[in-house]
């Protein structure tokens, strides 16, 4: 893509906005807990009794991080998750980083529209959860932009298809517009959300 943009450059021409997008190197650090204070893998400190000998009962600690699965919003709705590897034991989205704070999803589709939805999602041993969602834009808008609206619409529905909020305060929190990022930003340096933070790199 570097050497078609400068030959365009070269010959004076202009390419068209949708051969901006290409591949993004994406890394998320996700917070050691939910906005909520639970872990990523349970309500809590999760002890799994191991049966033993003579009656003593050792436990085990499950680790308490996430295993992060990316997905993307086009414009016109369409979801992928081309940051999932796979599919695990259970015919869940499988996570590239498995319990893991950080994770980097190489090599990722970005849409080619000039705003889109970026959504990540971790697998606890039971429910799965919503890490963060976030609206990126290629040029500076603001939240009353129609690309903003429509998408911030459909990364609310694409999240609860995804990680169906299992509480109150959940639905709450989803309730509120998701944040809004233009590209360049995220290029520069990371870019805080709700519960992580991220990086997003294009190629």
């Amino acid at each position: 893509m570097t050497l078609l943009l400068a030959l365009a450059a070269a010959a004076g021409l202009a390419l068209p906005a949708t051969a901006r997008a290409e591949l993004a190197d994406i890394s998320v650090r996700a917070a050691d807990r939910k906005a909520d204070g639970k872990s990523w893998r349970g309500s809590g400190a999760v002890f799994i009794p191991i049966p033993g000998m003579g009656g003593v009962t050792p436990q085990m600690e499950v680790k308490n991080a996430p295993s992060m699965v990316l997905c993307t919003v086009t414009l016109a709705g369409d979801l992928a998750c081309p940051g999932a590897k796979g599919r695990d034991t259970r015919g869940r989205l499988a996570s590239p980083c498995h319990l893991s704070i950080d994770c980097d999803f190489m090599d990722i589709d970005l849409p080619p529209d000039e705003a889109f939805g970026l959504i990540v999602i971790s697998h606890g041993m039971i429910f799965t959860s919503l890490v963060d969602a976030v609206v990126v834009s290629r040029k500076k808008i603001n939240t009353r932009d129609p690309a903003f609206v429509s998408l911030d619409e459909m990364l609310r529905s694409a999240s609860e298809r995804l990680a169906p909020s299992g509480s109150q305060d959940e639905r709450q929190r989803r309730e509120r517009p998701f944040p809004l990022k233009t590209l360049d930003a995220c290029a520069l340096s990371s870019c805080s959300l709700r519960q992580s933070e991220w990086k997003v790199v294009p190629q």
